[in-house]
């Protein structure tokens, strides 16, 4: 293509990877206190009724895991799919360091 310049184009990608390392760094702390926050939110649970200590912790478990998977979905700057793959990817998707489609470098045009 006459007059584009793919180091120009990657540049345009630096306002992602930052929303990128917010939206890790966010979903990361929410982990931590939800990690943290298990045993005393069912705690609390078992104290009021002992029937409530197994529902709590599914429903705990559940939100854990919906975290989790917040954590897996970022659109990549250049092609607009999930940048790790689908949903069903494997741990060294999340480590990846381009995209799962397209190729992208992670942190590209920095």
């Amino acid at each position: 293509m006459p007059g584009h310049n793919p180091e120009s184009a990657a540049s345009g990608y630096q306002r992602e990877w930052v929303d990128f390392r917010k939206h890790r760094n966010r979903i990361l702390l929410y982990l931590v206190f939800e990690f943290l926050g298990f045993m005393p939110i069912v705690g609390l649970a078992a104290m009021i009724d002992r029937s409530f200590t197994f529902p709590a912790g599914l429903v705990w478990g559940a939100v854990y895991l919906f975290t989790v998977s917040r954590l897996r979905n970022f659109p990549c700057p250049r092609c607009g799919k999930n940048f790790f793959g689908g949903f069903f990817g494997t741990a060294e998707n999340f480590r990846a360091l381009e995209c799962a489609n397209c190729g992208l470098p992670r942190c590209a045009g920095q």
